[in-house]
This record gives C-alpha cells, structure tokens and sequence, in this order.
C-alpha cells in the first residue's frame, strides 16, 4: 500500500462519514491519481478531504451525485497539491453555494479541467456564475496549456479552443 499510485474508490448508498476520513487517511503519499466515485450517499460535506497529503497527485476525479451534499467545503485542499488533471461531477446534489471551489479554482496550474454543475436546484445562479468567472480567470492565466470543459447547470462552455456555446449560440473568444 505504500507505494500504491492509482486509487479508485466507488461507493453508493453508504454512510460515508467516518469511513472517508479512513479512505483519505490512509491514502499512501505516492499516490498519483485519486478516482473517488460516491453516489447516493450520507455525505454532506467534503471537509475530510482536508488531510488529504499527496505530493506526488497528478490526477484528481471526483464525481459526486444524489448525496446529501450541501457544500464544496474541502476542496481548498486542491491549491496545496500539484494536480494537473481534475474533474469534478457535482449531480444532482443540494449545495447552496461553490464559494470554496470559486475561490482554488484559479490558483491551480492545471493542464486539464472537465467541470460538470448539474441538476442543483438549490444552487444560486449567481454561486454558477462566480464559478464562471472563476474559470475563466483560469483559462485566462493558463492559457493554450489548459484544457477545459464545462458544464454548468444552464452554460455548456467549451473552451478547448477557445468557442464558447452559451443556449445553442456560439461565439469565439
């Protein structure tokens, strides 16, 4: 386990509390890629992520849905690792709010970045909008070593090439 360098982990319909403090702890610091796969779980929070301690974590995908999640608190855990790939799936979920995630996103030096806000109705528009933004200051600091893909709740942005789509219209930026 020390030297392991690949963990995926897919769980639904668990309790998930304390065993994610576990998962996490125990996490061996080679590792290099964490695939967490949680569906319909008791999780509201992602606040155990916090001791997450990997220096060598290249590749981060998180995808998330039908839980009791409310908040992204955690996920500030990301700006201390030297990820170049994440992905985020946050489906169906009842967050109120992406303010920890709008505040990492545009320190990180990622070389890739799929993002999917879907299906959150309790999610505020203005919360997806600052995200927006937050991503494309990323884009903007990044540049052509950044790939990225979008989706977020009502915007589909594909910024790979730099051609928006925003509700069936598409402009170049």
């Amino acid at each position: 386990l020390r030297h392991m360098s690949t963990c995926r982990f897919g769980c639904a319909g668990q309790s998930l509390y304390e065993d994610l403090d576990v998962l996490v702890g125990g996490l061996p610091a080679s590792l290099r890629l964490l695939r967490l796969d949680l569906g319909f779980t008791s999780l509201r929070s992602l606040g155990r992520l916090s001791s997450l301690a990997a220096p060598s974590l290249a590749h981060v995908s998180l995808r998330l849905t039908g839980s009791a999640l409310e908040t992204v608190q955690g996920l500030e855990v990301l700006a201390t690792l030297p990820i170049r790939r994440l992905e985020l799936w946050l489906l169906s979920l009842p967050l109120r709010d992406l303010a920890p995630l709008t505040i990492v996103l545009p320190a990180l030096d990622l070389e890739e970045l799929t993002l999917s806000v879907s299906h959150c109705p309790d999610l505020a528009p203005a919360s997806v909008r600052e995200l927006r933004a937050a991503a494309r200051r990323l884009k903007r600091r990044r540049g052509r070593q950044l790939t990225m893909w979008l989706d977020l709740q009502d915007i589909r942005l594909c910024l790979m090439i730099g051609v928006e789509r925003t509700h069936n219209t598409t402009s170049t930026r």
